[in-house]
């Protein structure tokens, strides 16, 4: 016999109540009525109906009112739509019968009941009839109860007071934390302890229905951190048990990080800030953590290195130096940014000679970087705390007089590192610009000794003709070096070198006396010239006499766009633009040492 029609066969001539369900689902997914598919005769008995009238029919066509009565019939539903069993006591009343109903789901959606009709026992024993009374109105209650916890959005579970073991958690927790979680302790899967914390413990002694506390946990396997509310509430046997509710609050927890972050840190290093700095300053002041040394950095040229090639080189700058103290110190040590270009290293438990040490490191990592741009160099100056009684703002004092003490001496030197780095960069960028570097000064020395100008004077000379273009050492290379004609904006580009250089010579003491003459290079005489549009003898004498050799030597050199002019040519464009462009008096001068 085929073992489907065994089962059959077997059901058919049961002499217990049997019925095969398809269950029906709402528009949001929930199980709200099922349909009968099929029913052996002993159901036909029990309910007083033959098949065809139950067949193809839903529940409340053919049970009234267990729908409207049995509110935990319809939760159980929802229970076996998942797959699973319950048993449940039902009263019929089109036939005024009490069942213990046993169901199981054998495929999803579908599910199977046996009915064990009790009504005559339970007619001689009004007690047991009482106390399924009772049971029916505790299942209603408590499946009212887990219905709502269970469309509620957010994780919840349930446990009882005193045992910590989980009665209830719907699907939200489930899914975060195992869907074997029900009868396991709650800490257990929360904390994944042996035994509650001792701080939970002392509580349940304490906590009266209704109380409310909060603390925080994060799933490993979920990667999220939850804020579990606990709320004691009565279960429907009235035994008190714990309403446990889960909020996701990792952006929240993200954002407090982001925010704290951000308090204690410097936005551009990444390092520590100063509010952080102060605060351990006075942490660390202990006579537990002497020695205690304290060192502080000032950043050597970052204002060239800003004003020459714009904030975004100097953050740079910044952003290296950061990484060369990270690399310089220890572990142990708090490395911070004071401010601007100041840094501050805090030494917990570190004698002197270990601060002179990680100074001289700094100083060697320095050395080892060599950006096109700019070299890093940081000045330095450490003191130590060495007895309680000391004040620990006064040894910060301390590393900060030797520090610029060290400045004054390192400045000069590396101001003239960059410079030198600066020059040399520039002529590898183009050779020319050197070539015409050289060819000017010899002019120049010749006008000005013509023109007997004192020895300071033609010793500035001679400097500023080198240097007259050290501003082109911001100017892109694609411009620079272009073979044709700038466009109008690649010509207003070039035309902030002037501005540039500038500002290299005020930031270089040995070039101060010529930075005025870098900035009026290509003013002229009648007053249209730029930066600043100067007229006469409003622009420099200097800057007159090397605006005269300056365009004569770029007219009698080859360009990529055009071939040079004859020294006659030349000559005789500046003459024409002699009262105009160039200075007529000191252009007499000129013209004389003209072979």
């Amino acid at each position: 016999m085929d073992e489907n029609v065994f089962y059959r066969v077997a059901v058919d001539n049961s002499s217990t109540a049997y019925a095969y369900y398809k269950i029906i689902y709402s528009a949001d997914g929930s199980a709200v009525d099922y349909e009968y598919i099929a029913v052996n005769p002993a159901f036909e008995k029990l309910m007083n109906l033959k098949a065809a009238d139950i067949i193809g029919k839903k529940s409340s066509q053919v049970v009234p009112g267990v729908k409207r009565k049995n509110h935990c019939w319809m939760f159980y539903l929802n229970k076996l739509a998942k797959g699973g069993r319950n048993t449940l006591n039902i009263y019929f009343e089109n036939v005024r019968r009490w069942c213990k109903v046993y169901a199981y789901s054998p495929a999803q959606d579908y599910f199977v009941a046996e009915f064990h009709d009790i009504t005559a026992e339970l007619a001689e024993d009004e007690n047991k009839l009482e106390k399924i009374k009772i049971e029916e109105a505790l299942q209603n209650e408590q499946a009212q109860l887990l219905s709502l916890l269970e469309s509620i959005d957010e994780p919840i579970f349930v446990s009882d007071l005193e045992s910590y073991e989980i009665l209830f958690a719907n699907q939200n927790v489930k899914d975060i934390f195992g869907s074997d979680i029900v009868g396991k302790k709650c800490f257990q899967v929360m904390e994944k302890r042996d035994r509650p914390c001792k701080s939970c413990a002392d509580q349940v002694g304490k906590w009266q229905t209704y109380q409310t506390f909060r603390f925080e946990k994060f799933n490993q396997i979920a990667q999220k951190h939850y804020q579990i509310t606990d709320r004691i509430i009565k279960w429907p046997d009235g035994r008190n048990v714990r309403l446990e509710i889960a909020v996701d609050i990792t952006e929240i927890i993200k954002r407090e990080k982001e925010i704290t972050y951000l308090s204690y840190h410097d936005k551009l290093t990444g390092l520590y800030n100063r509010a952080f700095l102060e605060k351990e300053l006075h942490r660390l002041d202990t006579e537990k953590k002497l020695p205690i040394s304290l060192i502080m950095g000032d950043v050597n040229g970052l204002k060239l290195v800003n004003d020459v090639f714009g904030h975004q080189q100097g953050d740079k700058l910044l952003k290296l130096i950061a990484k060369i103290l990270c690399a310089s110190c220890r572990s142990q040590d708090i490395i911070g940014r004071w401010g601007g270009d100041e840094f501050v290293m805090l030494l917990p438990e570190t004698p002197e000679p270990i601060a002179n040490e990680i100074c001289e490191r700094i100083k060697r990592h320095c050395n080892q970087y060599n950006c096109a741009e700019f070299s890093p160099s940081i000045s330095l100056g450490y003191a130590t705390k060495d007895k309680h009684n000391e004040d620990i703002n006064s040894i910060l004092t301390k590393a900060e007089d030797y520090m610029y003490k060290h400045k004054l001496l390192e400045s000069r030197s590396h101001h003239n590192y960059i410079l030198a780095s600066m020059k040399k960069t520039l002529y590898e960028r183009s050779c020319q610009i050197e070539e015409h570097a050289d060819r000017i000064v010899e002019i120049c020395k010749k006008v000005g000794s013509m023109m007997k100008l004192s020895g300071d004077q033609l010793n500035d000379l001679e400097v500023f003709a080198m240097l007259h273009d050290i501003g082109k050492i911001a100017i892109k290379d694609s411009i620079l070096n272009k073979p044709g004609k700038l466009t109008e904006e690649e010509w207003l580009e070039m035309r902030k070198h002037p501005e540039i250089g500038y500002r290299i010579a005020q930031t270089v003491p040995e070039l101060m006396p010529i930075a005025k003459y870098i900035l009026a290079h290509h003013e002229r005489w009648d007053g249209k010239g730029y930066p600043q549009g100067l007229k006469g003898k409003e622009i420099p004498l200097l800057a007159r006499i090397l605006a005269i050799a300056d365009a004569y030597d770029a007219m009698t050199e080859d360009r990529p766009y055009r071939k040079a002019m004859s020294s006659v040519e030349a000559r005789e464009e500046l003459v024409r633009n002699a009262g105009t462009q160039f200075d007529p008096e000191i252009l007499q001068y000129f013209l004389s040492i003209l072979p």
